[in-house]
């Protein structure tokens, strides 16, 4: 069973190679949001958006 939230999407990405690039406060809608991006080539393989309250 995987555990809530973000925390379910960590566990996945983490063993493919992503790795959180950055953090970014989105203050009109009181969250943060965390880009996942692949460590070998960020630049051309797709990023993933996480956003947390």
């Amino acid at each position: 069973m995987l555990p809530a939230g973000e925390t379910a999407f960590t566990c996945t990405l983490l063993p493919l190679g992503y790795c959180l690039n950055g953090v970014y406060p989105l203050q009109r809608i009181d969250m943060t949001g965390g880009v996942y991006a692949r460590q070998d080539d960020p630049e051309e393989i797709a990023k993933f958006f996480l956003s947390s309250s």
